[in-house]
């Protein structure tokens, strides 16, 4: 008796449920599912992507339940593994047809049914989801509207549509730069493997869904849902009501939500799933008044829960507090006498069951390890009386437990964002979601509602907050920028948390070991300046220049080209809400991964938007020292406004031919413009020069007559590595510069798929024929080459594409 006492406190020590249960002579699971259910959850990682990472999980797993030497717990995880594998099987089987892949740039003629609520309008463009009616293929389709009155009738759209349509199969592109945006692995979570490009819709038809189809008809309720907030509400109060009823983050609350992040507390929004505990007890407190029985009202509230998870979007951070909540209210009402560690675990399972990718996404990992963790840390909350320091102990166990996750997949850290989720989560929980609620609910018998005072009331409110939001935002110290540890510093990070949770909970805690944690996950968390590590990388920002190079150690961070759109006149309902720039999603996440929040020197090659059109953006991100450029660049009207707006702390500095500038203790030449320059091509920076033993030259948008002109200049000149002007244009790469240079490698940055042509196929022939391996963005995403200090020679060039 005494020792499954003991064994049951050493699993779910915080859990006085589960401590308290007294065993009978007879084996019970009670207290216990962690381990089949945690099972369950690892062979579903690995079955669903078969990663090293998944593989360890389930290796944990198993060490732990063998660790118990108990026969009928292995016997169970056991079968939970085994069960697992069946459900997955059939379901994979069953799924075949459905994740069929079709050959990219396939032509073909489709009817499909569009789900409303997945209709997205951004400028000239939609998306949505939709289900071919033949093979049954779930698609993700991309259209380009032809006039405005085409785009205002999607934009209004609220039914399902049956389409026909003309376009294209393309495989969703894969991650394009480290630590980027996965499009491919976002699709498949949505268990979409194809898109379509749609060139011509033949005919849009309403749908007539079956009675008996709930789910359909919840996804058209939502839709409906969605407009109804966008005709009855202004900005501000449309924006947050459709986020934190709707899940839907549009173009009006990304710009607010970015504010938000600034502060570090951006996860109240789309992760914790606390929304949905106030909305239930409005919920339960409205319908017990109201005489409605206890029975009632719980079977009621399944109904809810359910409603609510499909209405907000089935994220993750929700459907796990959807499920467990059915599960402790269902355990309460049934007395199953279950332990709130058995309902997580239940809930775990569950969840991996139908979305087996779980455990490997951002949502997934950081909503559960945070669920964990405040399970564990329950008593020692319960102990503290006074509610404001309860409160700030809470943001403190969410913020620190988040740490890993946050430095791993978002890169940097705001130190205050302790203080302000003490500060706004009651206020966004409590005060701000239920009067968004009350007004929605309204809504739909006062059609007025929209101009009424209170809501401007309430809509005056939202922009004060706002306001003073931003106004924090500009008078705080900016993020910490961490950038992404290696995952094994991130597993790390995670066993230090749990240890320093686990030891708070002792009666007799060892300040001297909770200090020794707490400064070893802060040391992780600067492992960039022990990063030995170099790097020079041609970032893919798609039809445009950009070249980081980083010095180990994080001893100095340099930028050549930023990238950046070229501009083309489109009439005024072509742009969307919100521009945003190009960096914001290629070089920018990109820099932080790597830990960047200064940069030593920027260089700008030439005028041209695609090299200089995003530098006003890093600008706005990053510190830069020194900007330097060749004189003539200056002259260019858009550029010249952006070198106004630097802050007096930026250096200036003009070069030309002859200069020689060091990246750290490595020295390059500036080859080209010989004057001033027109900031032109032909007035590129050409630099030359070398990092270890290899050779690099890099030569902006020159073209032929410059190229020429090197070759007098500098009848020595070779490379190793040549980053080829021009994105590779006719314009540029004659075969006598080639034949001169002799290129072991050449780097290619041109966008996929460009209206341009780049690079054309003279051009690859040409290097082909000098024997050049081709490396290509627009094909391989992100080329780099790495070095380690103290150690000779750079690796061969590495790819982010997978």
């Amino acid at each position: 008796m005494s020792n499954r006492s003991n064994f049951q406190k050493n699993i779910s020590p915080n859990f006085s449920l589960a401590m308290t249960m007294r065993f009978s002579t007879d084996f019970s699971l009670k207290g216990y599912l962690i381990f089949p259910m945690g099972t369950i959850a690892a062979v579903c990682a690995v079955f669903s992507r078969p990663h090293w990472l998944s593989w360890l999980l389930l290796i944990i797993v198993v060490l732990k339940v063998c660790s118990t030497r108990r026969k009928e717990l292995i016997l169970s995880a056991l079968f939970g593994g085994l069960f697992a594998c069946l459900v997955l099987a059939v379901h994979g089987l069953a799924d075949d047809p459905k994740e069929q892949e079709f050959p990219a740039n396939r032509s073909a003629m489709i009817t499909a049914h569009v789900r409303p609520d997945s209709i997205a309008v951004t400028g000239d463009r939609v998306q949505f989801i939709m289900q071919e009616l033949n093979s049954g293929t779930p698609l993700m389709g991309y259209y380009t509207f032809q006039n405005k009155q085409e785009k205002e009738k999607w934009a209004a759209c609220r039914d399902w549509l049956t389409v026909t349509a003309a376009g294209n199969y393309d495989r969703p592109r894969g991650r394009r730069n480290l630590s980027g945006f996965n499009h491919r692995e976002y699709l498949s979570a949505k268990g979409i493997q194809t898109i379509f490009r749609i060139n011509r819709i033949d005919s849009a038809v309403k749908r007539n869904v079956p009675p008996f189809h709930v789910l359909a008809h919840s996804y058209r309720l939502r839709r409906i849902c969605q407009l109804a907030v966008d005709r009855h509400f202004p900005e501000y109060t449309s924006a947050y009501l459709n986020c934190l009823l709707f899940g839907l983050k549009d173009d009006d609350f990304k710009d607010m939500s970015e504010q938000w992040e600034l502060l570090g507390i951006v996860h109240l929004f789309s992760l914790s799933g606390m929304h949905l505990f106030v909305f239930l007890r409005l919920f339960s407190y409205l319908f017990l008044r109201s005489g409605i029985t206890k029975e009632t009202v719980f079977w009621l509230e399944l109904c809810a829960i359910c409603c609510f998870m499909v209405m907000g979007g089935a994220g993750s951070g929700l459907v796990r507090a959807g499920i467990q909540t059915a599960l402790l209210r269902a355990n309460r009402r049934y007395q199953w006498q279950l332990s709130s560690l058995d309902c997580f675990a239940l809930t775990l399972a569950g969840h991996s069951l139908w979305y087996p990718d779980l455990l490997l996404t951002a949502g997934g990992q950081l909503s559960y390890f945070m669920t964990f963790c405040l399970m564990m840390s329950r008593d020692s909350l319960a102990h503290i009386k006074r509610p404001l320091l309860r409160q700030f102990a809470f943001s403190a166990v969410m913020t620190g437990c988040s740490l890993p996750f946050v430095w791993h997949y978002f890169h940097d850290w705001q130190v205050f964002s302790l203080l302000f989720g003490v500060l706004l989560a009651p206020l966004v929980l409590y005060v701000l979601f239920p009067l968004l609620l009350g007004a929605f609910i309204v809504s739909w018998v006062w059609q007025g509602i929209g101009g009424s005072m209170p809501v401007n009331v309430l809509e005056a409110s939202l922009q004060a907050l706002q306001s003073a939001i931003t106004y924090l935002t500009h008078i705080l110290p900016s993020k910490f920028v961490v950038g992404r540890a290696p995952l094994f510093l991130t597993l790390v990070m995670i066993f230090l948390i749990v240890c320093l949770l686990r030891e708070c909970q002792r009666k007799s805690r060892r300040p001297v070991l909770i200090a020794g944690l707490c400064a070893g996950l802060l040391a992780a968390g600067n492992w960039k300046y022990l990063s030995p590590q170099g790097m020079i990388a041609f970032v893919d920002v798609g039809q445009g220049d950009a070249i980081f190079i980083q010095l180990p150690f994080h001893q100095g961070n340099y930028l050549i080209d930023t990238g950046g759109r070229l501009n083309f006149e489109q009439e005024a309902w072509r742009h969307s809400k919100r521009e945003t720039s190009n960096a914001d999603y290629t070089l920018i996440p990109f820099l932080k991964s790597r830990g960047v929040s200064r940069l030593e020197t920027v260089f700008i090659t030439h005028a041209d938007a695609d090299h200089s059109g995003d530098l006003q953006r890093v600008a706005e991100s990053f510190q830069i020292k020194t900007l330097a450029f060749p004189q003539g660049a200056a002259h260019d009207d858009v550029l010249a406004r952006t070198l106004f707006s630097f802050p007096q702390t930026t250096d200036f500095q003009q070069l030309k031919a002859g200069a020689t500038l060091y990246f750290g203790r490595f020295p390059f030449k500036v080859l080209s413009p010989q004057d001033n320059g027109s900031g032109d091509n032909n007035g590129s920076l050409v630099l030359y020069g070398a990092f270890k033993d290899t050779t690099f030259l890099l030569t902006g948008d020159i073209e032929k007559e410059v190229e020429a002109q090197l070759i007098t200049d500098y009848p020595g000149l070779t490379a190793d590595v040549l980053k080829v002007a021009h994105h590779g244009s006719d314009t540029s790469s004659s075969p006598a510069f080639l034949a001169h240079i002799r290129p072991r490698e050449g780097i290619i940055s041109a966008g996929y798929q460009n209206r341009h042509g780049h690079p054309t196929q003279r051009v690859l022939a040409e290097l082909h024929a000098v024997g050049s391996s081709i490396y290509r963005t627009d094909e391989h995403g992100m080329v780099y080459y790495t070095w380690l200090a103290g150690l000779p020679g750079l690796s061969p060039p590495k790819t982010a594409a997978e």
